[in-house]
């Protein structure tokens, strides 16, 4: 709900939100709540107070923050740094969203001002989006452990957007940036090491060792890595039968990419799909 206005702007305190609470959670350093879109309310510009995530799982929203689609859907993440005013609203009314409020002493501190996320970023895909899922999992399906399990999945939530979202590092060799597409044009192929050493113009040796230092991953975490991101795209995104999905991302079996599937996103399939599209 609206709490106030200041200056004649509409100002939300610390974990209020424009519509109807369905269900709330309290944590030492966070608030969780889920939050029901209602045609009946206005959403002027605003601004919140706090630092929030919004993890969207259900409907068309309207966004102004970076690294995603003007309008986006379910399972879109967006990270609001505290003071953000916008007028980001649902296209289609009568949708659902989870927040995730975040106390100032959970917020991490930068290393240096420059650092410092002043702007709202979203996430579609990898794991920024899979812990936010996970999250939502454990709200909706409570159970004796839930708010200690909610309560590591939310810091752990900030910390891994947060770093994301900082100044990237130097750009990569042009060797590497190539490597780089060429997986991401390539990975439901079965490339090797050698392939896309002998591609890109590097040796092998060179390549496992650079591309770690420069993606933080091996070449093969990486290609598995864009496997279940696309698979991720594709469930939450169409009805198209987890096996025909697993086939296009390049798993061999469906055994191997639920195991796969399992392992980074801490959902089997079936589950993603059930928790991205409530």
């Amino acid at each position: 709900m609206i709490e106030g206005m200041r200056a004649g702007k509409t100002v939300l305190k610390r974990g209020d939100f424009i519509g109807r609470i369905c269900r709330q959670v309290e944590l030492r350093d966070f608030t969780l709540k889920e939050v029901l879109d209602r045609a009946e309310d206005e959403v002027p510009r605003h601004t919140h107070e706090d630092a929030h995530f919004l993890l969207i799982v259900g409907g068309l929203y309207i966004t102004s923050a970076r690294n995603v689609s003007q309008r986006c859907s379910s399972p879109t993440l967006i990270f609001n740094p505290p003071g953000t005013t916008h007028r980001d609203r649902f296209h289609t009314r009568g949708a659902r969203f989870l927040t995730v409020s975040i106390k100032s002493d959970a917020l991490a501190r930068p290393p240096s001002p420059k650092d410092a996320v002043d702007h709202p970023v979203g996430f579609f895909r990898g794991e920024v989006s899979w812990l936010a899922l996970k999250l939502y999992k454990e709200f909706r399906e409570p159970d004796e452990m839930s708010a200690v399990v909610m309560e590591g999945l939310a810091l752990e939530l900030v910390g891994r957007a947060l770093r994301s979202c900082r100044s990237p590092e130097a750009s990569p060799p042009r060797t590497l940036q190539l490597a780089h597409q060429l997986m991401h044009d390539r990975f439901g192929e079965p490339l090797t090491v050698g392939e896309i050493a002998r591609c890109v113009g590097s040796h092998p040796v060179y390549l496992v060792r650079a591309f770690r230092e420069h993606y933080g991953l091996t070449v093969g975490e990486y290609l598995r890595k864009l496997r279940v991101e696309f698979a991720c795209r594709q469930i939450s995104r169409t009805d198209a039968p987890l096996s025909a999905i697993a086939a296009d991302a390049g798993f061999y079996d469906q055994s191997h990419f639920t195991r796969t599937f399992k392992r980074l996103t801490g959902m089997t399939p079936t589950e993603y799909r059930a928790a991205s599209r409530p």
